[in-house]
């Protein structure tokens, strides 16, 4: 099929926007699966790549042939496949999250020559009040001074709903999350809108 004979829709700007926003939304979709199917077993988590190749796809099925549509169509779909579960989970803590006091019981010290290495990622294994779990590096909690039988709180998911917990204060909140991932979404419907729409008048030139 030449690019004369290749379909084109009525309306580009149109199609373009609702294409863009559909691939957006299901990327946004699978972030939030994935927060969600923390405990199910592997081969079902797998399922998570079926909308985020499908998603991909459309974003860059859209922007080729165009590199200044694709490039940061691709670029706002990896923040999408990257941001979203993190912040999701973040906002979950932020709305629900509880604070609760532990007891580091073991210390991981990874990376770095030196024991007081900046380089280190350090790992704490703390128990709970409903049982023992990690926490992330974090120099003022858990770092290279941690020992075990240090106490300091961590603010935990009640129910172990998303699987999260932290030692930060302040998580992202709702408020922040929607309204960025919101943006996002706006700028890739306007890409993929002005993408087939100069696609498509490019195809009527031609013909």
């Amino acid at each position: 099929m030449t690019d004369t004979d290749a379909w084109t829709p009525r309306r580009p700007l149109l199609s373009g926007a609702l294409a863009a926003l559909g691939c957006g939304l299901l990327l946004t979709g699978a972030g939030v699966m994935a927060v969600f199917a923390h405990g199910v077993p592997g081969y079902v988590q797998i399922l998570y790549l079926v909308p985020v190749l499908g998603g991909m796809f459309g974003v860059l099925r859209l922007g080729i042939p165009e590199v200044r549509y694709a490039l940061p169509m691709l670029v706002l779909a990896v923040l999408l496949i990257a941001t979203v579960p993190a912040g999701f989970r973040s906002a979950i803590l932020d709305l629900r999250g509880e604070h609760v006091q532990v007891t580091v019981t073991e210390v991981v010290h990874e990376g770095g020559r030196s024991y007081a290495s900046s380089n280190q990622y350090h790992r704490c294994k703390v128990e709970a009040v409903d049982g023992p779990l990690w926490v992330k590096s974090d120099d003022s909690k858990c770092g290279a001074a941690t020992r075990p039988g240090d106490r300091f709180q961590i603010l935990r998911d009640p129910g172990n709903l998303v699987s999260a917990s932290t030692d930060d204060s302040t998580p992202v909140s709702f408020t922040l999350l929607v309204p960025a991932v919101a943006g996002a979404l706006l700028l890739l419907t306007i890409l993929g809108a002005r993408s087939l729409n100069h696609t498509t008048t490019n195809q009527h030139q031609k013909a």
